[in-house]
């Protein structure tokens, strides 16, 4: 079985002398150019072959946990999320599996999860 190991670089950055540097609409805004990345460096993966891959944690963590002014609530989802079903959609595709690190959101709380796709 061929295994593909993501290793990635999140997007945020969190400048200590200027914490008000990034506000959450800019992390968003590099989390969208964030995932289109990673999910084409998954397809790829995918696509030469590889039937499982794994992601690291927290891959939805948009923030570092040094940035006060956001809560991992502020980019988790539920299971039924948008990126969730991307996720879904491209363990499909290739009928492979993936095992993503993502933080999820269940009656308001938030899970550092692995989730099966």
């Amino acid at each position: 079985m061929k295994i593909a190991i993501l290793q990635t670089k999140q997007p945020f950055d969190y400048d200590v002398n200027n914490p008000g540097k990034y506000d959450r609409e800019y992390c968003l805004k590099l989390g969208e150019e964030y995932y289109d990345r990673e999910f084409s460096r998954m397809e790829k993966a995918l696509s030469e072959g590889a039937k499982l891959l794994v992601t690291i944690e927290a891959f939805n963590q948009l923030v570092k946990p040094q940035d006060k002014r956001y809560d991992f609530s502020d980019f988790a989802e539920p299971i039924d999320g948008a990126l969730m079903k991307r996720f879904s959609a491209l363990a499909e595709k290739y009928s492979a599996y993936i095992v993503a690190g993502l933080l999820t959101l269940e009656d308001g709380k938030v899970y550092n999860s692995a989730v099966l796709f």
